[in-house]
């Protein structure tokens, strides 16, 4: 099995920065069917947040066990999340932020399970 990507390939994600983030987040997501009839998603959201050391880039990354890819939050059985912030050198606008969620990588096997132990996928 293979990581699947969602369509649309980029995908409006709201507020998912908190009070740092500025303007509107956008994500790109994948899912894979575990063996026990449980699904993991992964998202990468990307949006500009803004502290007292300027403005970044920052890419959001979920990692969600759940029953329905079609749903991952309300059929949520487990989860993790990681930060980055986005060093390539680009204008820190909406059209940037749509370009880094498009031309988001695909999680691999190794990063699934790294980050969500308990849930290993098949190599």
């Amino acid at each position: 099995m293979t990581w699947e990507r969602r369509y649309p390939l980029v995908a409006a994600a709201g507020d998912v920065g908190g009070d740092q983030q500025v303007g509107e987040a956008w994500d790109a997501r994948w899912v894979r069917e575990l063996d026990n009839a449980r699904w993991s998603v992964v998202t990468r959201a990307y949006y500009v947040a803004e502290s007292d050391e300027g403005r970044a880039m920052v890419e959001r990354t979920e990692y969600v066990v759940c029953a329905d890819p079609a749903d991952p939050g309300s059929t949520e059985v487990a989860s993790s999340e990681a930060y980055a912030t986005v060093t390539k050198a680009q204008p820190l606008d909406e059209a940037a932020v749509q370009d880094a969620a498009r031309e988001a990588w695909a999680p691999t096997n190794a990063e699934w399970n790294n980050q969500m132990s308990g849930w290993q996928v098949p190599w």
